[in-house]
């Protein structure tokens, strides 16, 4: 399993699913009053909800209906298809094209994005892209197991805690922390950030390292 979870040391990143879900007891998905207590609109919508802390999927529910009305909390985001900028405290209609649901992430997050894959253990999650959508910092912590056993309950599983620097634009993806049979010794990441072309490539061997996008 590739996901995003609590490292072991106490002061380490927010986690997100995952690893998080056993770890720390997190929610995967939640509803907006949940991240939006004090926001009297959030607390009406019932049809939007966050998946993790970055991404805020919008379904279509209605029958041939290729467009919706996406409220949208404090914040600023992005639109996962077009990678621009959303104004945040607003209700807007957004299209919903045939087979393609409103996808919004909130800036100030890393967003891994893997090779397509079947069942847990096809074949080695790598390369794995890391999207990065700006406009705040981020932390973030890639977590992995093998994916089959029951081992991470014994301490077979790694971290690997990663920092977006808004302001200088680095990526510091720190030391791996832990081990586990199978683990890639080396992994290659695929850096961009959301709204831009360029795309860089990090190999990476588990010691701190840093780039700046």
């Amino acid at each position: 399993v590739v996901g995003i979870g609590r490292a072991i040391r106490p002061d380490a990143p927010i986690p997100f699913p995952v690893g998080a879900v056993h770890f720390e007891d997190y929610t995967m998905m939640r509803g907006l009053p949940m991240d939006f207590p004090d926001d009297p609109v959030a607390r009406q919508v019932s049809d939007q909800w966050m998946l993790g802390p970055a991404l805020m999927p919008c379904p279509v529910c209605e029958y041939k209906a290729r467009n919706r009305e996406v409220y949208f909390p404090a914040g600023k985001r992005f639109d996962f298809y077009t990678e621009e900028p959303v104004a945040s405290g607003k209700t807007l209609c957004v299209d919903a094209p045939y087979g393609q649901i409103p996808l919004y992430v909130r800036a100030g997050s890393i967003l891994p994005l893997g090779p397509d894959m079947e069942w847990s253990d096809e074949k080695a999650a790598d390369p794995l892209e890391l999207r990065i959508y700006p406009g705040a910092d981020a932390d973030f912590c890639l977590y992995e197991d093998d994916g089959v056993s029951y081992g991470y309950e014994k301490g077979a599983f790694a971290v690997i805690p990663i920092h977006w620097d808004d302001a200088s634009h680095t990526l510091t993806v720190d030391a791996r922390e832990g081990s586990f049979p199978g683990m890639l010794g080396t992994r290659t990441f695929l850096l961009r950030v959301a709204g831009t072309d360029g795309t860089a490539t990090l190999t990476y061997d588990g010691r701190s390292v840093s780039i700046r996008l």
